[in-house]
C-alpha cells in the first residue's frame, strides 16, 4: 500500500497538482462522513468471536480507505516538501511503513483492551471522536 501511494502522490504532485486540491474536499467530505456515522454509531451486541486470518487482513488494506488517506496525507505533508525524487520518497516510505506498523500494533492492543470500557461509555466516546474528525476536517479546508 505503501509503494502505490507513494507513486500515486509522486504522480499527483509532479503532474497534476490542480487534483490535489480537488482530492482535500473529498479527504475532507469522507472525513466529515465518517464523524456523522461514528457519533450515530453503538458497540455489537451479537459478535462474532472467529478468528480473523492473516489473508482477511492482507486483503482489508486494499479496500480500507482510511489507509490511503493516512499515507497520502503524510507524504504529502511531511514528505513531499523536502524529498522531491522517486527513489528519495520510496526510500523514505519505507521508515514510514516501520512507523506505521509499530502504530497500528500500538492501536490494535489498546482496542482490545478498551473494549469493555466503550461497551459502557460509548456515548462521550464517539461525541468526542467526531469532534476531533471535524475539527481535522475543518482544517484540511481552511489550510
Amino acid at each position: 500500500m505503501q509503494f502505490l501511494c507513494t507513486l500515486s502522490v509522486y504522480g499527483l504532485n509532479t503532474f497534476l497538482t490542480p487534483v490535489l486540491a480537488v482530492l482535500k474536499y473529498i479527504g475532507t467530505i469522507y472525513l466529515v462522513w465518517l464523524a456523522v456515522n461514528i457519533f450515530r454509531s453503538k458497540p455489537l451486541k451479537n459478535r462474532d468471536d472467529r478468528q480473523a486470518s492473516f489473508r482477511d487482513g492482507f486483503s482489508l488494506q486494499f479496500v480500507n480507505i482510511k489507509i490511503y488517506f493516512y499515507i497520502m496525507t503524510l507524504l504529502m505533508v511531511y514528505l513531499v516538501p523536502y524529498i522531491s525524487t522517486l527513489p528519495g520518497l520510496l526510500l523514505a516510505g519505507v521508515g514510514v511503513v516501520s512507523v506505521g506498523s509499530a502504530a497500528c500494533l500500538t492501536w490494535a492492543f489498546l482496542g482490545i483492551k478498551m473494549q469493555c470500557i466503550y461497551g459502557k461509555h460509548y456515548k462521550p466516546i464517539n461525541f468526542i471522536l467526531s469532534l476531533f474528525l471535524l475539527y481535522c476536517a475543518w482544517d484540511i479546508v481552511k489550510g
